[in-house]
């Protein structure tokens, strides 16, 4: 009876460690997920602001790198982002300032100051009659480098330009070589009556559009595709558009070199010459040796009065 009462004891006691342990155990799995969930949801906020005025900077372009998730800072320049994990980076970016990177860490807040790209602004663009600056810019222009044009392997300059100006329409109707059947629109292009651009190479308006179709690629600078009011300058010839071709210039000081040089000959030897008298003469006394040719280029009455002097 003792024993069977010691018995149970001990089984009741097994069984409450047991319990104690198992309800430890899910306390210590139920923190650990939390930490878990709280590490991988994480809210980060902050403020971007200009270096140029120290103001909010409203509308700049927040997200997570590698990702789809993103935000947009708003009229003070504040925003909130859910980043997955602490090893997130946040990429702060606006159209004519330097973007930034961020890792997130153990940061809650990321106040960023965004400096302006002073060479995107500084970049000249060809416009009607003269140069603007990128800065300066309110017409609708868009501007093709020389880069374009590097390593594509294409018969016609026109055909660079497919893909790399926003409402400009390249059409190519044949393949045969010299008569491609290319040609541009940026006005009109899903109209009846859509024409194309005017052409303008250096300053001067092509005649006709093979003029820049037969240009070689590596001549060219820079195009600019000028839209609406900004290709208004060149009259009604541009209700189409404006395509401006800058070719490329040296740019260093015109250096001219010019040689000369002046040779005279002599001879050093003159080899004696017979006069009149004497070739007749000689003439005579290869016919009587019979060694004359058998057609003369004088009659014998001539060659006669050459050696009577």
């Amino acid at each position: 009876m003792n024993k069977t009462i010691k018995l149970k004891k001990i089984y009741l006691k097994l069984v409450m460690l047991l319990a104690l342990w198992l309800s430890f155990s899910f306390s210590a799995l139920h923190a650990t997920t939390d930490v878990k969930i709280d590490e991988q949801n994480r809210t980060i906020k902050g403020q971007v602001i200009s270096a140029d005025d120290n103001m909010g900077f409203p509308g700049v372009n927040i997200l997570v790198k590698g990702t789809n998730i993103g935000a947009v800072t708003d009229f003070d320049g504040n925003y909130t982002i859910n980043v997955p994990s602490t090893n997130a980076v946040l990429v702060f970016s606006y159209i004519g300032f330097k973007s930034k990177e961020i890792t997130v860490g153990n940061n809650k807040t990321i106040n960023v100051t965004l400096e302006a790209d002073v060479s995107a602004l500084d970049e000249v663009i060809v416009v009607g009659y003269g140069t603007q600056k990128k800065e300066s810019l309110t017409g609708s222009i868009e501007q093709v480098t020389s880069e374009v044009f590097e390593n594509r392997a294409v018969t016609n300059v026109a055909l660079s330009l497919q893909g790399q100006s926003p409402g400009l329409v390249v059409n190519r109707t044949s393949s045969r070589p010299g008569n491609e059947g290319i040609g541009l629109q940026i006005r009109g292009a899903t109209s009846v009556n859509g024409g194309s651009p005017l052409i303008v190479i250096d300053g001067a308006p092509a005649f006709d559009d093979s003029e820049f179709y037969q240009m070689n690629p590596d001549d060219i600078e820079s195009i600019s595709v000028l839209k609406d009011g900004a290709a208004s300058i060149y009259g009604s010839r541009a209700a189409n558009g404006v395509i401006l071709v800058t070719t490329k210039k040296g740019k260093g000081k015109m250096k001219v070199e010019f040689n000369s040089m002046l040779r005279m000959n002599f001879l050093g030897l003159r080899p004696p010459v017979p006069s009149y008298q004497q070739y007749g003469q000689l003439w005579l006394d290869a016919a009587e040796q019979d060694t004359t040719p058998n057609y003369w280029n004088w009659g014998e009455a001539t060659i006669r009065s050459f050696a009577a002097g």
